[in-house]
């Protein structure tokens, strides 16, 4: 077997010196577990095993296969830049070599967290199961959407990444993914993915291929894969958003005693996208996983291997949650799904403002009416409710139009939900591009995006002198347009030059330009017709604002 290449400078002592062992955010805590530590390498080509990669520490003159440390060390992700290990009860002489080396590594800690962890309420005990009763269906327009269908549906696979998910379910039993390249029972690792009968997901907390849910209380990955999937006209129950296009992924890092992992997280995500999910929905708070260096790097891999990721917004009643710095994902705030005069307002608990992405109902009449385990049904409200919902909606729209690219299906989402400000004169532009709207999402071609305002704009002018300037537009822009060049600003002393300040992704909500200090004066920032969507529309209507500055 080939080496494979380790390139860069080793970094060790100053990253396992973080602060503190432990971190609060809201209800959950994140700890260091004890020995435990997450190295990551970069390397030239994808690592897919433990004795891939142990060759090559072997060649790099560290001896792994001798270590005590080889059988507690398991690949958690890798890709062509870098490889993440986890190592338990790891070899203190192995550590301090690799210290010694000169290979690009850097250690990170295991992360626990524990808390309130999910972004769902109490789900009550068992209720009549009807279609009529789930009243977000009637919000999203799912049966005109429905009704558009083509016949001949391409299924797109939706990761649920929860505690676990009925796999017998009557109304979920249809609609499991099943690995093509696996064989039932054999004990064999048929598809060399690293996984033994791997046939319907996996169980990241027990490491094995039961991803059922552990105990009666890990209903919640239940509800939610029934909110996307339940089976439509199969004569009981429910029916799911995508119920006939999508298949569920069951995929359980969560439901533990004791809480999950950043290596439970990380590889569960990586598995996600390494075995065909074109959707993942996680209803979990990720609001501690800001500075995770681990999680945030598997976010990142998700992005980069162009799959949608949903997450909730979080039921923590907060304007621009932890997690808006996420931008590889969509965050899904939640409203009414109520017949009546609460309908498409925000429910109290769901967070908003900047980073939140979309809307969905997830509270309403007592909660959306779901599946739970053991053929049961239940209402539940929540953040966690929303996510799925989105994540239906976008699992419609791929199925529809199976050529486009990930960006392509998130801007065409985004760009026909509908406007609730109006409803919502508290949380305007709080709100994301608005609620999913299922029916306009499959119909509608939409026009090119405008450009709405600047953030830091007040009445025309800007109160202080900024660094950055962060511009607004209606729909979602194609992230290779947005460029320094095509974003023109001039002001009193002729043109001022611009940079992007970080780069603009799927869930990004501006433009972000550094612009330094600006002094007094009039300005105007305009931007050019290179800049498009992800379907090569330009900005349309107006692509220039006049500002002042004091």
């Amino acid at each position: 077997m080939g080496r494979i290449l380790l390139l860069g400078m080793m970094c060790l002592t100053g990253t396992l010196a973080m602060a503190g062992t432990s971190f609060e955010q809201g209800n959950v805590k994140r700890t260091k577990i004890p020995g435990e530590y997450i190295m990551s390498f970069e390397t030239t080509q994808k690592i897919r095993s433990m004795s891939q990669f142990a060759t090559s520490l072997d060649q790099a003159g560290l001896e792994f296969t001798t270590m005590e440390s080889q059988g507690d060390a398991k690949i958690l992700l890798s890709s062509t830049q870098k490889t993440f290990v986890l190592f338990k009860k790891v070899d203190e002489k192995f550590l301090n070599k690799v210290g010694r080396s000169a290979l690009g590594v850097k250690v990170y800690p295991n992360y626990r967290y524990t808390g309130q962890l999910r972004d769902g309420d109490f789900i009550p005990e068992d209720v009549d199961p009807k279609v009529q009763d789930q009243y977000h269906h009637n919000t999203m327009m799912n049966g005109q959407a429905w009704s558009v269908l083509n016949d001949d549906t391409n299924k797109i696979v939706v990761a649920v990444t929860d505690d676990g998910v009925d796999l017998d379910h009557e109304d979920l039993r249809d609609n499991i993914f099943t690995n093509p390249n696996e064989i039932a029972g054999n004990g064999i690792d048929d598809d060399n993915n690293g996984y033994i009968d791997d046939v319907q997901g996996w169980n990241f907390v027990n490491d094995n291929n039961n991803p059922n849910p552990g105990s009666s209380w890990n209903s919640h990955g239940t509800h939610v894969a029934g909110i996307v999937a339940a089976t439509k006209d199969n004569g009981v129950g429910i029916a799911g958003t995508a119920s006939q296009v999508a298949l569920i992924m069951p995929l359980r890092f969560a439901g533990g005693a004791g809480g999950y992992t950043s290596a439970m997280v990380a590889e569960t995500y990586r598995y996600a996208v390494d075995n065909g999910a074109d959707i993942i929905t996680t209803s979990y708070n990720i609001d501690g996983f800001v500075g995770d260096d681990v999680v945030e790097e598997a976010l990142r891999y998700v992005y980069t291997n162009e799959v949608i990721h949903f997450n909730s917004a979080g039921n923590g009643y907060t304007d621009s949650p932890r997690r808006k710095k996420f931008e590889e994902l969509l965050l899904v705030c939640n409203v009414h799904a109520d017949t009546g005069s609460k309908t498409d307002t925000k429910s109290g608990s769901s967070n908003y403002g900047e980073g939140i992405d979309i809307c969905a109902p997830g509270d309403g009449a007592g909660g959306i009416l779901s599946t739970l385990p053991n053929d049961k049904y239940g209402r539940s409200s929540g953040t966690s409710m929303a996510s799925p919902n989105a994540a239906g909606v976008a699992a419609l729209i791929w199925s529809q139009n199976p050529n486009w690219s990930r960006d392509q299906v998130v801007a065409q989402l985004l760009g026909t939900a509908d406007n609730i400000d109006s409803l919502n004169p508290e949380y305007v532009n709080k709100l994301g591009a608005g609620r999913v709207n299922s029916y306009r999402a499959l119909t509608e071609t939409m026009d090119g995006p405008a450009f709405e305002r600047i953030k830091e704009l007040k009445s025309g002018t800007f109160d202080t002198k900024p660094g950055t300037m962060s511009l607004r537009f209606d729909r979602r822009l194609d992230p290779a347009t947005v460029v320094a060049e095509n974003f023109l600003l001039t002001g009193p002393d002729g043109t001022v030059e611009v940079e992007i300040d970080r780069p603009y992704k799927m869930g990004s909500d501006y433009v972000v330009l550094r612009v330094g200090k600006l002094k007094g004066g009039s300005y105007n920032i305009n931007v050019d017709s290179a800049v498009v969507d992800p379907f090569g529309v330009s900005v349309s209507g107006s692509k220039s604002i006049t500002f002042d500055v004091q």
